[in-house]
Order: C-alpha cells, then sequence, then structure tokens
C-alpha cells in the first residue's frame, strides 16, 4: 500500500485504507463506546417509527398487502386472498420518468474571481468521469426508488483506493433502513446534522480482514463458545425493522437446525468434533458463524487547526494536520516573496470525527480525512425532518380496492346458486341426493315423479353494486392523491401525435415536480462533496478521459506542470459553482429540437451541420458527422493550396492575404504594378501585354472543381482599390 498520508482513509466497503494496515488496536476508552452507542440509542427511536411506515410501503409495493395473520383469518372463513397492485403502476411511472431525463454536473468559477473558466471545464470533466466509473445512473436510480418508497434514499461518497493507488471517489446507495439520522436535525442538508450513523451486520472474519486480527481475537475472547451470536450487545436495542433485503440470509438465520429431517446424509465430522444427530450438508452458510453490529458513527466535533486566509478573496483553508512549524513558516516565507497577502492563525473549526465500534470495543477512532460527512440524502418530501414517500399515502386507497373487490368476489361466489323450488315428496331420495351434489353443475339430469309440476330453479340476489362503486373510487382516489393520471401512464383516450403525448404526460406530472426538485437539490449536495474530494486529493498530474457527446473520447490533463513552472489546469485551487444540468431524453423531444433548428436556420440562424444532425433522431449520426468533417477538411485543404498558388504566380510572399473578390474575377489585381521607365504606374511587365481600358483585373489560378470558395476569400464584390506602390526588385 502506498504511503500517502498519515491519517487513516475509508474504505468503500464500509472499513478503512491506511498507509499501514490498521492491525494496531485503538485505545480502548470506554467512553467513546458508551457516546457512539447513546447516539445510536437517540437515533433509534425516531428512526423506528419512519422504518415501520417505510416497511409496510416496501411491502405493499412488492405485493405483500396482507399480513400473514390477515391472509390466515381470510383463507379460514373460504374467502379469497386478493392483491390487485394499483400502486405499483404509480411508482413505476414515476421512475421511468425519472430514467428518461439525463442530467450532467457542470462547474462554473465561483464570483469571487479565484476560479478559472479551463479549471473549470477540466472539474466538469473529471465528475463526468466520476460518474462513469461508478455507473452514477444505475446507483442515482436505487436511491430514488428507495426515496419513493421509503421517503429517504442515501448515497456514500468516499475515496477508494482499490483501483488507483492516488485514490479516486467512489459512489455507492445505502440502505435507509441501516442509516439512522440525528433526531435533532431539521435541515435537509448533513451539515445541520449533528451525527449520522451507519449499522452493519459483520462476521469475526470481515473485522480481521477490515480492522485487524487483535480486534478480532479480542472480540472472540469475550464469548465462552468463542462465537459471539448474532444480536445486540449491553444497551443496544434488540429489534431491527426492515423488509426483505437479502436473498433469504434472515429468514435462513432466523430458523433453528432441523437435526430431525436432514436432506442429504445422516451424520458428518465438522472441524474434527463429531456432531450429535445429523448434519445437513447442502448448508452453506452456517447459522454458526454469527454475526455482529458494527456501528459506524461520522459526528461534528470542535477541533483546533491552522488556517490560512487569503486576504485578496477572502477565501479560507485549514492545513493538513501533518504540518509542523518549519513547514508552515516555508509557506508563510513563500507567499511573501511572491506577494501573496496570506494569513496563517490557530483556528477552532467543526470537523468530521469517525467512530467506529462493535460491542464494547472500538474498532476506529479518528479525524475524518474529508471535510464534509460522506452521506447524501434524498428525501423526496421533506418538512424539517419529517420525510414521507409516494406510497404512505396511497396505502388506505390500495386496501379499501382489495376489499371491495374481494367481498364481491365472496358474494358473487356465494350466491352463484340460489337453490331449488320443490314440493314435498316430489322426488325420491335417490333424485333428492343428485339434486343436492350435482344440481349446480351442468347437464344435470333429475328425474321426477310423474305428475309432479317442473323443478324451479331460485333466482340469486346479484351483488349490490354499490360494491363495484366502491372499488372504482378506490381506483380514482389513487389517481387523484398520486397526481399521476391516466395521461402520464399513457393511457390515450384519443389518437394523438407523439409530441402531444409527451406534452400530457409532462404536464400530468406537475405533481411530482417537486420530488424532482428535491433530486436535483440532492444531486447539488453531492457535486460539492465531490468537488471538495476532488480539490483535496487530486492534485497529482492525471490524464482525464471520459466519453464526450456522440460517444466521442475527450481527453483533458489536470495539474500538468509547463516548462516555466506554471500548472495548467489547477483543479485544488479556486471556488466554484454547482450546476445540475438535466435534459429529457425522448423521440419526441428529439424531433422538436430538429425541427426548431431547422427552423432557426431557415430564418437566418447559422447553425452548423454538424448541431442539426446531433439533434436529428437518424442512426449513425457520427459517421455521417465524421464524413462531413472530413469533406471540409478537404475544402479547406484545396483553398489552403489555391491560396499558395495565387500568391505565388502573383509574386507576394506565401501566406500574403488577398485582396476581395471582385464580380467579374475571383480575384482582383493584387500584385503592385512596378513603375515604367518614367516612373509611372501601370506599365506592363516584359513579356506581359497590357491589359485594355476598362477590362477586368488578370484571373488567378481557378478553384478545384466543385470547391466551393471558403475564407480568407470573402464571397461578396468589393470596390477594388489600388495596393501599396513599390519598386521593382
Amino acid at each position: 500500500m502506498p504511503r500517502a498520508s498519515s491519517s487513516q482513509a475509508p474504505r468503500p466497503d464500509g472499513g478503512f485504507i491506511s498507509p499501514q494496515a490498521p492491525r494496531r488496536a485503538p485505545t480502548q476508552d470506554p467512553a467513546v463506546v458508551a457516546a457512539n452507542l447513546e447516539r445510536f440509542r437517540l437515533a433509534h427511536a425516531g428512526h423506528q417509527k419512519w422504518a415501520e411506515k417505510a416497511a409496510e410501503c416496501v411491502r405493499f409495493y412488492e405485493d405483500e398487502q396482507w399480513t400473514p395473520e390477515q391472509r390466515a383469518e381470510l383463507e379460514a372463513q373460504g374467502r379469497s386472498v386478493l392483491v390487485l397492485n394499483r400502486i405499483k403502476p404509480v411508482i413505476r411511472t414515476v421512475q421511468g420518468f425519472m430514467r428518461r431525463n439525463r442530467y450532467e454536473t457542470v462547474f462554473k468559477p465561483g464570483n469571487d474571481g479565484s476560479g478559472t473558466k479551463e479549471a473549470a471545464e477540466a472539474l466538469s470533466m473529471v465528475s463526468k468521469q466520476i460518474d462513469e466509473r461508478n455507473g452514477s445512473k444505475w446507483v442515482d436510480a436505487q436511491v430514488f426508488q428507495d426515496g419513493v418508497q421509503t421517503g429517504r434514499g442515501f448515497w456514500d461518497v468516499r475515496l477508494d483506493f482499490e483501483r488507483n493507488a492516488l485514490g479516486e471517489v467512489r459512489i455507492r446507495e445505502l440502505d435507509p433502513f441501516s442509516t439512522y439520522i440525528d433526531p435533532e436535525a431539521s435541515t435537509y442538508e448533513p451539515d445541520g446534522w449533528n451525527f449520522a450513523t451507519v449499522t452493519r451486520w459483520m462476521s469475526l472474519r470481515e473485522i480481521e480482514v477490515l480492522f485487524g486480527r487483535a480486534l478480532a481475537d479480542d472480540l472472540q475472547a469475550d464469548e465462552q463458545s468463542g462465537m459471539p451470536s448474532r444480536g445486540d450487545y449491553g444497551v443496544e436495542p434488540a429489534d431491527e425493522i426492515t423488509p426483505d433485503r437479502s436473498f433469504g440470509l434472515d429468514e435462513f438465520l432466523a430458523d433453528p437446525y432441523d437435526t430431525t429431517q436432514p436432506i442429504l446424509g445422516t451424520t458428518s465430522d465438522l472441524g474434527g468434533g463429531r456432531l450429535g444427530g445429523a448434519f445437513n450438508p447442502v448448508e452453506h452458510v452456517n447459522r454458526a458463524r454469527r454475526l455482529l453490529r458494527v456501528l459506524e458513527t461520522q459526528h461534528w466535533e470542535l477541533r483546533e487547526v491552522w488556517r490560512a486566509t487569503d486576504y485578496t478573496t477572502g477565501q479560507r483553508m485549514t492545513l493538513p494536520p501533518s504540518w509542523d512549524d518549519a513547514k508552515i513558516s516555508r509557506l508563510i516565507a513563500w507567499n511573501e516573496v511572491r506577494g501573496n497577502q496570506v494569513g496563517i492563525e490557530r483556528a477552532v473549526i467543526r470537523a468530521v470525527r469517525w467512530t467506529v465500534t462493535c460491542c464494547d470495543r472500538v474498532l476506529f477512532d479518528d479525524w475524518s480525512p474529508y471535510q464534509t460527512m460522506t452521506i447524501v440524502p434524498f428525501f423526496p418530501y421533506f418538512r424539517r425532518g419529517k420525510t414521507q414517500g409516494l406510497i404512505e399515502s396511497l396505502i388506505d386507497p390500495q386496501v379499501e380496492f382489495n376489499k371491495s373487490r374481494m367481498n364481491r368476489l365472496d358474494i358473487m361466489t356465494r350466491t352463484a346458486n340460489g337453490g331449488w323450488d320443490i314440493e314435498k315428496g316430489q322426488l325420491d331420495d335417490e333424485a333428492m341426493r343428485t339434486l343436492e351434489e350435482q344440481g349446480s353443475s351442468p347437464g344435470v339430469i333429475i328425474e321426477r315423479k310423474a305428475g309432479t309440476p317442473p323443478l324451479a330453479r331460485i333466482r340469486p340476489d346479484m351483488p349490490s353494486p354499490a360494491w363495484k362503486v366502491f372499488e372504482q373510487d378506490a381506483a380514482t382516489d389513487i389517481k387523484e392523491i398520486s397526481g399521476i393520471n391516466d395521461s402520464a401512464m399513457g393511457h390515450i383516450d384519443r389518437v394523438q401525435s407523439g409530441r402531444a403525448i409527451e406534452a400530457r404526460q409532462r404536464q400530468a406530472l406537475n405533481a411530482v415536480e417537486p420530488d424532482f426538485d428535491n433530486l436535483a437539490r440532492s444531486r447539488e449536495i453531492k457535486a460539492r462533496v465531490i468537488l471538495g474530494m476532488v480539490q483535496r486529493y487530486y492534485t497529482e498530474e492525471r490524464i482525464i478521459r471520459v466519453r464526450g457527446e456522440m460517444d466521442r473520447e475527450q481527453t483533458v490533463t489536470i495539474n500538468q506542470r509547463d516548462p516555466a513552472g506554471n500548472i495548467i489546469n489547477n483543479i485544488a485551487v479556486g471556488a466554484y459553482d454547482v450546476v445540475i444540468d438535466e435534459t429529457p431524453v425522448s423521440s419526441s423531444y428529439m424531433q422538436a429540437q430538429f425541427e426548431e433548428a431547422m427552423e432557426l436556420r431557415e430564418k437566418g440562424v447559422p447553425i452548423p451541420d454538424d448541431i442539426l444532425i446531433k439533434s436529428s433522431s437518424i442512426a449513425g449520426k457520427d459517421a455521417v458527422i465524421e464524413r462531413i468533417e472530413e469533406a471540409q477538411a478537404a475544402q479547406q485543404a484545396a483553398a489552403q493550396a489555391q491560396h499558395f498558388a495565387a500568391t505565388a504566380q502573383m509574386g507576394l510572399p506565401p501566406g500574403t492575404p488577398l485582396p476581395p473578390i471582385t464580380a467579374g474575377a475571383p480575384f482582383a489585381v493584387t500584385a503592385p504594378s512596378p513603375p515604367m521607365g518614367n516612373g509611372q504606374p501601370g506599365a506592363p511587365r516584359p513579356g506581359q501585354a497590357a491589359a485594355p481600358q476598362g477590362a477586368p483585373p488578370m484571373p488567378g489560378p481557378s478553384p478545384a472543381p466543385g470547391a466551393p470558395m471558403a475564407p480568407p476569400f470573402p464571397q461578396r464584390a468589393h470596390t477594388q482599390r489600388p495596393g501599396p506602390r513599390r519598386p521593382m526588385p
């Protein structure tokens, strides 16, 4: 592992990466453990209340709209249990609208003048490379899904050294049911939270890999069995409310060993010890593995640091804690020599401290290498600590819809056969049994006594129309409450054009515009966190390569030092603003953009050909643009050759600008007339006939066939002006 700095940096999988692996156990301070557990207890109460409703929302979306107790009760009554999910199409419509919108993070120079346009463009490319490396469109889709379903979604942004020894930004989604927020917080941004805790269930092996064998052995020695069981320790709450979030591990670990009915084999040896009863060899996950709850908390604390202030721009920067007095003195001297007005002072600031505990052990406790928390939230609805998703208000209409359909179906099945109206003694015993057992079967034959009237079937009562009205009202309530009507879901009541349909869909989705506004807000917060990490840790010269427009490769070098010692594209300094550029992606939208561009061009706006092709929907745009660029390059080369030939014929140095074109010839007379013997201009050269009076000037070489005249030859007529006179060489 390269020695980057003396401070430890977080690992992308929840641990930490440092210059030397954290094999030495940190100082075991009971106060640190108690404080971390107390933060978790404070956050758990409010988190539990939110998690109960959020888990119910997820279950309703995933067709689990009846609890096991409710389902058993209905089945005992002989009633059908129906789940007619009207919530899922609504949520999927909103998710589809989010996926159709393409966004891009753009950085602009700040208002203080410290940033440059070139560095801002380089930062935008760095941000785009980070998005491509992390698959941000998939991560963002997962966070958005968590948000609209549960009301909370989270990103985690930190450095990763697995793929790049210099470090690169890693973005991943967090489980909202494992992320506990400060209950006293009332702000959207994490800067206003006192702390945030992420819980993870880890085995002793995972703890050993991430935090060292000493800590793992210490935890193992706490239990007589040598393997502490999954659960809580000390004062931690024992319940954790969450929907299913694994491929069955929770259900597997919750069940006891089934030693009476083995699937394969009978007895087996495990680890040299003889197991009593039967051992199931297909249990690849051993329940004896046991998992421990690890609490990872980022909390704000006061810290005394050295701080540098630029008196010209007012910007302040916290110096690394590893700098000693000698290095700070050299920094002061360096700025004095260059005339920079920079002051160094001691200051007390709010800084993030990172604490990781497990049971009663401290796994990690040090200052965070980042200036902000790595957690970035997304709340579709937010009001001073109150969060809510889109499903919560749709649960009651969905329950009413299911019950109305089930009641109507139950009434119809129970009253489908109204029975028979017969006279006493009309049937014998055998015919009566046949009627009772097969009376509702089609084609049944019932023999009655001679002379008796035909059997009469009792007409059943039809279900009340009110049940269907209730069902329709519930379906309408879901649409009205969510704001997603038939137009938004693509159910068009008449034939319309694609642009008209898309316009109706966008108008119908105005009800969820605040949710997308909060998504843009969260993306801006995430971009600011990335900006801070990039400016602090992307200080080396790096080559950034991204896919630009039309999937063309674009390359830029950041922090490049030229021979004069200047740094080109220095992204480590300067203040920059974040702009989230969002563009809808659809065929109708692109067609509308193309038509508008063509209208502007017809009105005289000089829109280039490549812009028109990019806005069109034809296949193979990049190949068409490449051929156009090749043709333009060939035309420019032909025009350049024509220019050199014309200047050579006129006796001018190469590269001399030619005069404008007249109406009668490609070129006006450009070579100045040498003086005649009497010093009068206009005399012909030796071997050259004099031009007749009023005749056009001598033309230059003809352009290549099919090659249009290009600059520096403007395509308009000008009044011929005599050039400067000069003597014959």
